[in-house]
């Protein structure tokens, strides 16, 4: 029996299991749309939020707590870079920062990292999550997309929700797919307050202009060496600390332009 078909059965009384056992179902069978009406039941009898495993199993989505080197002690929620055509067509041009992927390195070394991200693209490109669905955080910086990018207008519409669900928790988002981003304010759609929009810089040693993005906060270019940076007339003021205690990604300040070296 179908989870849709169990949660609208006559005659019986459902308790908050049965609701989490239909839910995670349907995350099984790719029913994200049931699973959502699923949990949503689940947490009106619970009468609390999601915890994040919970958000895991009954709606799919992982969020990523525990982030080494100078991204420790910051959660995030991202997507994977290798099933993102975007990312797929940066990473064959010459001189992108994207020749260097990071992110795709690193899941090629830790391959359990691809699935939930590779889920979480799935669902956060092609499906509105319910904003009541997404958790309370109790955490004070948290990132949009370490490991991947933006793929659809839906999947910002998803994070400004998230974020809105949490005014006290300061948000980042890093992109170079901003076309997304104007989709999703041309449709009605509010920029947070609390959400700080980052606009990465494509190319090696050439800062994109912040006027060009009238939406965003910062631009964040990667520069082959402390000589490129001299030449282009900018100081690196990113790496050799720690996101938590740095947040000049995260805090709305006067570091428009934020730079950092090639790792």
């Amino acid at each position: 029996m179908k989870a849709k078909e169990v949660i609208k059965k006559v005659g019986k009384v459902f308790k908050a299991a049965d609701y989490k056992k239909a839910a995670i179902k349907a995350v099984k069978e790719e029913r994200y749309t049931d699973a959502f009406t699923a949990a949503e039941k689940y947490m009106d009898l619970k009468e609390r939020p999601l915890s994040y495993e919970e958000l895991k199993s009954m709606c799919g989505i992982h969020i990523t707590l525990n982030h080494t080197g100078k991204m420790t002690g910051i959660i995030s929620l991202s997507t994977y870079c290798g099933n993102n055509p975007h990312c797929e067509e940066h990473s064959h041009i010459k001189g992108s920062i994207c020749e260097h992927c990071f992110a795709y390195s690193l899941t090629k070394c830790r391959t359990s990292m691809v699935q939930p991200l590779a889920l979480n693209l799935a669902i956060l490109r092609d499906y509105i999550i319910p904003v009541d669905l997404w958790p309370v955080l109790n955490v004070r910086f948290f990132r949009f997309e370490s490991f991947g990018d933006l793929a659809s207008k839906e999947q910002v519409i998803n994070y400004f929700n998230f974020a809105k669900k949490n005014p006290e928790t300061r948000f980042a988002l890093w992109t170079k797919n901003p076309k997304y981003i104007k989709a999703a304010l041309d449709a009605g759609h509010d920029k947070p307050e609390n959400l700080v929009i980052v606009v990465s810089s494509l190319f090696l040693n050439v800062q994109l202009a912040k006027k060009l993005f009238p939406y965003a906060d910062k631009v964040f270019t990667v520069y082959e060496s402390i000589e490129e940076a001299e030449k282009a007339g900018v100081t690196i003021n990113c790496g050799k600390r720690h996101c938590l205690t740095c947040g000049r990604c995260y805090n709305k300040n006067s570091d428009t332009y934020v730079n950092e070296l090639l790792k």
